[in-house]
């Protein structure tokens, strides 16, 4: 954005159309499997696990450590109570999520 402009996103959230093809189903098309660990910026935090913009939904067999924006914090429990992170099981007090996703 030049300096002399702004730029406002026209909502506080992303999401997309379930006919939207994410790369999980292009791959998932063409006899591929796929997995999706971390971030997923493009559902509302507040969804239900049934919402089809979730990463389950869109083409990734393999869903681990999903978290609808930033995690809360990075030591387990995971997530907050407002936005539990999903599809991870919490590790022993402490654990450091980024260790508990690559073991």
């Amino acid at each position: 954005v030049p300096n002399d402009k702004t730029f406002e996103y026209p909502q506080k959230h992303f999401t997309f159309g379930p006919e939207e093809v994410t790369t999980g189903e292009a791959f998932e098309r063409n006899g591929y499997s796929t997995v999706h660990i971390g971030k997923w910026h493009l559902t509302w935090p507040t969804a239900q696990d049934s919402a089809p913009t979730w990463p389950w939904h869109q083409g990734f067999q393999s869903c681990h450590g999903v978290s609808p924006g930033n995690p809360g914090t990075h030591w387990s429990p995971y997530g907050t109570g407002t936005r539990p992170m999903k599809k991870i099981a919490p590790g022993p007090e402490g654990t450091y999520l980024t260790d508990q996703l690559t073991d």
